[in-house]
């Protein structure tokens, strides 16, 4: 782009519709101030921006532009308030309407995203933007299937948009849908082959199918886009872990937990690679004081933790902790306890419920997705809780 700076005199001429000198200078302004900004000049941007609301407060294209400036610069709180000044002088306008959702889902305020989402969607139905946004809220929410169809829509609506597409690929492997979901990786790797965040997905599907080696390729070539990311690194040892190279996984774990230290996934798995060898005392105590090392919440219903005791005449709440595939490993104990106790109740992965229901007849195997999901839960009352993770020890 030139640095000639925008020429603010030569106004244009009022037009026989009836266009104000007023409205030419606005529309002046506004353009002058893409350009700044455009050109990163954000100051003389602002100046642009604020200029035109001086002469046309209700003009929403200034709030909004000036409300992207804010975003810009990392100031959400007054992004947030123009935005809000851009959808009320300007309804019409979908994209104040969905830069508002986008701010106010930043914000935490997800009802009030979807609102604004939904109007910007009604008034252009064939906005990418608008619909990826839908989809974020959704997924957010935990509404992985209707996620997954709004980013299909905003994937439809604009092939290039890659986060559409990032996005579905995402929510398809979370859902279980693997073979699709590995579709949409292989189209999205062949648009993005650059994306650090594609390839370590990719590897979370590859890993959670079996295919370790392969995952193991993936993460490696996402360390290589963005060196030193933590969860890559960690789930590098994962994967070396399942290939059972121990040692490597732990050189992996350490150097994740170098590089953010008390970092719960690397504590945890450190301990199960380090009773994998068969270091037994030192694996439980660190498997133990994942929660408190590593700052993670443990999942509870606010029953004593089970340790140990006569279980006759009692009920006993198991609570799911981290990966399917932990799951399903550590639920090899569960038989001893189903047997020992008046009641069980397994609270899982919602994927591995009908599998842990057929399993497990003689327990009440019920979903659990997020912390909350078990003290909502009225079937989750129980004289003892322990997390499925801990029950090896």
């Amino acid at each position: 782009m030139s640095n000639q700076e925008p020429d603010l005199t030569a106004a244009q001429s009022p037009s026989a519709s009836g266009t104000s000198t007023r409205d030419v200078e606005v529309a002046n302004q506004l353009a002058a101030g893409r350009d700044y900004f455009a050109a990163h000049d954000y100051a003389r941007a602002a100046e642009c921006f604020e200029r035109a609301i001086a002469m046309r407060h209700d003009c929403g294209e200034a709030h909004l532009l000036r409300g992207d400036l804010y975003a810009a610069t990392g100031d959400r709180d007054d992004a947030l308030d123009c935005y809000q000044l851009a959808a009320h002088f300007a309804p019409q306008n979908s994209t104040a309407q969905v830069a508002l959702a986008e701010a106010l889902l930043e914000c935490g305020s997800d009802a009030d995203a979807e609102a604004a989402c939904r109007r910007a969607i009604a008034d252009n139905p064939v906005s990418s933007r608008a619909w990826l946004c839908l989809g974020n809220i959704l997924k957010r929410r935990g509404a992985l299937e209707q996620a997954a169809e709004a980013y299909r829509v905003a994937w439809k609506q604009d092939p290039a948009e890659i986060r559409a597409l990032e996005q579905l690929a995402f929510v398809l492997f979370r859902l279980g849908q693997y073979d699709d979901a590995f579709a949409h990786f292989q189209v999205l790797l062949g648009a993005a082959p650059g994306s650090h965040r594609a390839h370590h997905n990719f590897g979370l599907l590859q890993l959670e199918t079996g295919f370790a080696a392969e995952a193991l390729g993936s993460f490696t070539r996402a360390l290589q886009l963005q060196a030193e990311t933590v969860e890559s690194v960690t789930c590098a040892g994962h994967a070396l872990r399942d290939l059972g190279r121990i040692e490597e996984a732990i050189a992996y774990y350490d150097r994740a937990l170098g590089l953010r230290p008390g970092f719960g996934d690397a504590l945890a798995n450190r301990a199960l690679a380090l009773l994998l060898k068969g270091d037994f005392a030192n694996g439980w105590t660190q498997y133990e004081n994942r929660f408190e090392a590593g700052g993670k919440q443990r999942r509870s219903i606010g029953a004593p933790v089970w340790r140990g005791e006569m279980l006759q005449g009692k009920s006993v709440a198991v609570l799911s902790e981290q990966g399917v595939g932990d799951e399903i490993m550590f639920a090899s104990c569960l038989p001893d306890l189903v047997a020992a106790a008046s009641q069980v109740t397994l609270a899982c992965e919602p994927r591995l419920t009908a599998l842990f229901q057929r399993s497990f007849p003689a327990a009440i195997v019920v979903p659990q997705q997020s912390p909350d999901d078990a003290r909502s839960s009225a079937r989750l009352t129980a004289d003892f809780e322990i997390s499925i993770q801990s029950m090896k020890q």
